[in-house]
């Protein structure tokens, strides 16, 4: 009955924001940056997109053990990014 039934969902995440307090597992994914990096505010910010993939992998690991995958339109959407020291800036300077 569920697959013949249309359905929607919506699943919102408050990050990568600051402030940055990645958890330590997610922030510890990235340790292994270049010196030019600005390390702690990368590893964070990776960390957090991590956080925000793990619970859209197991959203679509559940579409795909129910068979419901296939039949599924997923859309993905961000409003912006963070410099992280690109070209020597942070935040949200520029476009």
């Amino acid at each position: 009955m569920f697959k013949e039934s249309p359905w929607f969902c919506t699943v919102g995440f408050g990050g990568p924001h600051d402030p940055w307090d990645t958890p330590k597992e997610y922030a510890d994914l990235y340790r292994n940056m270049t010196e030019q990096d600005i390390i702690g505010l990368r590893r964070s910010y990776y960390g957090h997109v991590t956080l925000i993939d793990d619970p859209i992998r197991r959203i679509i690991g559940c579409l795909k053990k129910r068979g419901l995958l296939e039949n599924t339109v997923i859309v993905f959407t961000a409003d912006h990014g963070e410099q992280n020291g690109d070209y020597g800036l942070l935040f949200k300077q520029t476009f």
